[in-house]
């Protein structure tokens, strides 16, 4: 006898979105899994350069120099 299935956390890497596992999931979703696939707020969001895009003559300096 065999117990409920377990739920099923798909996370996707840094070049993928939910989108890319829906065949998997669907097919888990037909065997009786319960499957999560969130998106990770990483993903297809506008970045913002705040930080990285300053000139070297305006970033922080330490006391020492």
């Amino acid at each position: 006898m065999s117990g409920p299935k377990p739920t099923l956390i798909i996370i996707h890497g840094g070049w993928h979105v939910p989108e890319n596992y829906e065949k998997l999931v669907v097919a888990l979703e037909k065997a009786g899994y319960k499957v999560h696939c969130p998106r990770l707020p990483s993903t297809n969001q506008v970045c913002s350069l705040t930080l990285l895009d300053l000139d070297s003559t305006e970033t922080p300096q330490s006391p020492a120099d």
